[in-house]
């Protein structure tokens, strides 16, 4: 849906194999809420289950060289 919507321009991505994920807030209305607050929450909290849970991820609010960084793209990472 992403790429249908114009959100990414990447047909080889690890979502496309299940490796990762987009996870967005939503408001009442079920619209995407776009506070960078609430999605830093977000993923604090799947870091910690996670880490929680032995399984290595990668987040893409710290990946390098995207505007803004990806703070909804989640995947996991090698051990």
């Amino acid at each position: 849906m992403a790429v249908a919507w114009g959100w990414s321009r990447t047909p080889e991505s690890p979502h496309r194999t299940g490796s990762a994920v987009d996870l967005w807030p939503l408001d009442r209305e079920g619209r995407v809420f776009f506070d960078p607050q609430t999605r830093n929450r977000i993923a604090a909290a799947l870091r910690k289950a996670a880490a929680d849970l032995g399984v290595p991820t990668c987040w893409g609010g710290r990946f390098r060289g995207f505007k803004d960084m990806d703070r909804s793209h989640f995947e996991l990472a090698a051990p």
